[in-house]
């Protein structure tokens, strides 16, 4: 089958008139779609935010960006939301700690505010590393193992990827 340009003799041409009548509407979509700024659904689950990354988990309402990622970036957020007590003593390797993160806790936590709310990092909605993290300490705490033991193999496993946050040990 021939293309376009054997059949005109020519490349095709899009004149300047139809080529931002096309992407000048793209461009806005992408952006609204990056901003992370959503319309709440019928459901209340999908919140407007304005740039910060707001959640409210005890009402299950978080924002688009969390709705659009895959389900078990989804799971990481909710422990982590959920049990800052554990991640707090789980280092991340990803590279975070350039960015003054402490703990795996931090890659997923900005802040934790009095009305419930929670400002998430978005730093987790792109990291491997981080998931892959929390997804070993969600499975090893399935598998009754202690604060200390999960903490020695999240050390093991994961510290050759990069330096590790300057995270405290969990207590005996």
């Amino acid at each position: 089958m021939a293309n376009v340009a054997d059949v005109l003799g020519a490349e095709p041409r899009l004149s300047r008139r139809r080529f931002f009548g096309l992407a000048l509407p793209l461009a806005g979509a992408m952006l609204a779609a990056c901003s992370g700024a959503s319309a709440p659904s019928t459901g209340g689950e999908r919140i407007a935010t304005s740039g910060a990354l707001v959640a409210w988990p005890a009402k299950n309402q978080w924002p688009d960006l969390f709705w659009r990622a895959a389900p078990e970036v989804q799971e990481a957020y909710r422990f982590a939301v959920a049990h800052p007590d554990v991640l707090q003593y789980i280092p991340c390797c990803c590279g975070c700690v350039n960015q003054g993160h402490r703990s795996n806790a931090d890659c997923y936590v900005q802040e934790v505010r009095a009305d419930g709310s929670v400002v998430l990092d978005p730093m987790s909605f792109g990291r491997d590393i981080c998931i892959g993290i929390t997804r070993d300490v969600m499975r090893f705490q399935a598998e009754g193992r202690s604060l200390r033991a999960i903490r020695a193999s999240i050390d093991e496993q994961w510290s050759r990827y990069g330096p590790g946050t300057n995270t405290p040990l969990p207590p005996d």
